[in-house]
């Protein structure tokens, strides 16, 4: 049934809507990190365009997120060979160069694509994840983040970044404010309610993590098992918080959790 749903929704696109729609929805289904779904419908487009560099750097992006880099390399030298402008396959490009261990090429094409297109957010946030996790520059990293979020606010990796940063150097009530920007715009972010409760009890405001935390464990058993948080870290803050606001009781409840070894 779902095979037959997907191929009535794949002809009404591309008969309705036509080629430049269908990109669009592509694009609209890797923001939504439905990549098999994007990948699906680029081999439509395909059918009738192999000379658009977007198709190919979509499908790029969708082969390095399933950790197909080897195909991710071939869709992404097809996308700049059929525009050496385009910005965001030279970022792309820079992605999968950090999957992979290369990361001075990684850097370089993040230069290169910011070059390009020095309003590309989506390059900023890639090139700050670069220098966070790879050459360990907490100052860069955040430099690059919020230039991303500066360019586009509705950028949600680099705004959740941004937070993480803040909550590294102890800047609390501002991680705050950038982690409440992401749940409002994705309010099923179980990591954004998970650090934003972080950031609470870190100022001791532990009602309010207890109820980030709570979200955080709602959304996590809703997510992607290769995205989830631990089960078992989630109560152990919930424990703490509990303890630290008087609430022994269900600090022993949650601490019990914890130790259950039918989490693991």
């Amino acid at each position: 049934m779902t095979k037959i749903i997907s191929a009535a929704f794949t002809f009404i696109l591309l008969n309705t809507y036509g080629q430049s729609d269908l990109l669009k929805t592509i694009g609209e289904l890797t923001i939504k990190e439905d990549y098999n779904k994007a990948y699906k419908l680029s081999d439509k487009y395909i059918e009738k365009d192999t000379l658009n560099s977007m198709v190919y750097f979509y499908r790029a992006l969708c082969q390095r997120k399933n950790g197909d880099y080897q195909d991710a390399f071939i869709q992404i030298n097809r996308s700049i060979y059929l525009n050496k402008n385009n910005s965001n396959a030279y970022t792309e490009l820079g992605n999968i160069f950090a999957m992979t261990n290369e990361f001075d090429k990684a850097l370089e094409n993040y230069n290169k694509a910011i070059e390009l297109n020095t309003t590309n957010s989506y390059a900023y946030n890639s090139k700050g994840a670069l220098y966070n996790d790879h050459f360990h520059n907490d100052t860069a990293a955040l430099t690059n983040f919020s230039k991303a979020v500066l360019l586009d606010k509705k950028n949600i990796r680099a705004l959740f970044n941004v937070g993480l940063c803040l909550n590294y150097q102890e800047k609390y009530d501002q991680a705050i404010i950038h982690f409440t920007g992401v749940i409002k715009l994705k309010k099923d972010h179980h990591k954004a309610y998970y650090e934003r409760g972080i950031s609470y009890y870190s100022i001791g405001n532990y009602k309010a993590a207890i109820k980030d935390f709570n979200s955080a464990l709602k959304y996590n058993n809703f997510n992607d098992p290769y995205d989830k948080l631990d089960n078992l870290e989630i109560y152990d803050w919930l424990s703490d918080c509990h303890n630290s606001n008087g609430e022994h009781k269900k600090a022993k409840l949650y601490l019990s959790k914890a130790k259950d070894k039918n989490e693991y």
